[in-house]
């Protein structure tokens, strides 16, 4: 059992996790943020029953397989009384049917699980000295969107760090309402949020939307990551998920790219492409999604890596960015 000091914390916690490891990669997340203060490490529910009663936490992480003992009912009501927040942590099967949880898998890093506490919190200040990712630059974000999507990027992209990787959004709206979408997102967003234009560079810390545009955009084929705007035939929206991504299968191997909410199809195929040449491909899930057409078509399609929560995608896109590292070390932009 151990004591960590803290100065004014929102959070004030107390991590009842047997598994070192598991231990060590929370305690590294928690302190990337200065609201969150680690009070206590408990082995065991009696010690952590000790420690809330004597060190008065507001906030318990706690193992699964700790929190499925029977003796556990014991301490859930402590937790009414004191009116604690808490949450599970485990892996991803344990903790499925709990929203209030973080999912710990064997590659999890700390910056993920950061994120994952950003999106179960969404009230607690970004830090802008959060530790930065690696290399950063190696990789590359894009996110497609449609119906409900405005508010699933508002949830995804708060959580990006200040120097998240180069990011390009497509989301499907009215003409002339990208802008108004780049101020919405610039309130809330730590890296810079600007509307795409036509020969822009890609850079880390800057989230690229591409919304109400009269033109399609693309990823130049060859040299630095930049942006072209094309002509805007041949696809029913505009500008086309799809065509973002079919431009982006030369860069495969450091792109990272997601589905979320939407209707229709538009994204699939050009996800299928990225998939098969070496990106990492997500979707938003049907359990999460305002419509489930766009994340289905790529699901049916076989071009989705993994489908995963809006509350958790942050964390995935982050964790994929950081694990394209070494895989993109002999590859040439």
């Amino acid at each position: 059992m151990t004591r960590h000091a803290d100065e004014n914390p929102r959070f004030r916690v107390v991590l009842a996790i047997p598994d070192l490891r598991t231990r060590q990669k929370i305690q590294t997340a928690l302190q990337m943020s200065a609201e969150f203060a680690l009070v206590s490490t408990a082995l065991s529910l009696s010690d952590a029953f000790a420690d809330i009663e004597g060190l008065s936490p507001n906030l318990v992480m706690i193992d699964a397989e700790l929190a499925s003992s029977p003796e556990f009912r014991v301490m859930r009501d402590l937790f009414g009384q004191r009116e604690l927040q808490w949450i599970l942590v485990g892996e991803a099967q344990s903790v499925a049917a709990t929203q209030s949880a973080v999912t710990i898998g064997q590659g999890e890093s700390p910056s993920a699980i950061r994120a994952q506490l950003a999106a179960l919190f969404p009230s607690v200040k970004k830090d802008t000295s959060a530790r930065s990712l690696p290399h950063a630059s190696r990789s590359l974000v894009l996110i497609g969107a449609s119906t409900g999507g405005v508010e699933a990027l508002g949830k995804v992209l708060t959580n990006f760090p200040a120097d998240c990787p180069p990011t390009v959004v497509v989301q499907h709206t009215s003409r002339g309402f990208g802008a108004n979408l780049v101020d919405l997102l610039n309130k809330r967003c730590l890296p810079k949020v600007v509307l795409a234009t036509n020969d822009q560079p890609l850079a880390p810390g800057v989230i690229t939307v591409a919304a109400g545009l009269p033109m399609h955009v693309e990823l130049a084929p060859k040299g630095p990551a930049r942006l072209q705007m094309r002509d805007p035939r041949g696809e029913t929206h505009i500008p086309s998920v799809d065509r973002l991504f079919h431009s982006a299968v030369p860069r495969a191997r450091r792109v990272v790219a997601a589905l979320l909410t939407g209707m229709g199809r538009d994204g699939a195929s050009g996800l299928l492409a990225l998939r098969q040449a070496g990106a990492t491909t997500f979707a938003q899930d049907s359990a999460t999604s305002v419509v489930d057409g766009m994340p289905r078509a790529a699901r049916n399609l076989g071009a989705v890596s993994r489908s995963v929560p809006l509350g958790k995608m942050s964390a995935a896109l982050l964790q994929a960015c950081e694990a394209n590292i070494p895989k993109e070390q002999n590859t040439h932009a």
